[in-house]
């Protein structure tokens, strides 16, 4: 997928924004209810966003690996789904979006691993 790395890292910002807003709006309404989403927000979204993307940057054949697409795409729709999840399974709704997307998640995780192992012969 080309520019691989600046779609994560731009997906990385975007987390970056909404986990700080949320974190300032529990802080100024002083109700740390959503703690976890804040967290993982911060963690799936900012933090492991931004490094796939680094990671990309530096790893240029992993990049052009047709895993990266899917690693990308697998990413980016399970990430909301567990984050929205999280707060359903709190209040004993329904888990079912947050296991959808965390499986997700991990998923897309593998993949990362994969096209790691296989394509990152060397360093830019």
């Amino acid at each position: 997928m080309k520019n691989i790395d600046f779609w994560f890292i731009t997906m990385a910002i975007i987390y970056a924004v909404l986990g700080m807003a949320l974190g300032l709006i529990m802080g100024i309404i002083q109700d740390i209810s959503h703690t976890p989403v804040h967290a993982h927000i911060n963690l799936v979204g900012w933090a492991s966003m931004a490094l796939f993307g680094l990671i990309y940057r530096a790893y240029p054949d992993l990049a052009a690996s047709p895993l990266a697409r899917l690693h990308f795409i697998a990413m980016t729709i399970g990430t909301p789904i567990m984050l929205a999840g999280i707060p359903l399974s709190h209040a004993g709704v329904t888990n079912v979006p947050v296991v959808a997307g965390s499986i997700a998640v991990f998923t897309a995780t593998i993949v990362f691993l994969v096209n790691f192992v296989k394509n990152s012969g060397k360093a830019a």
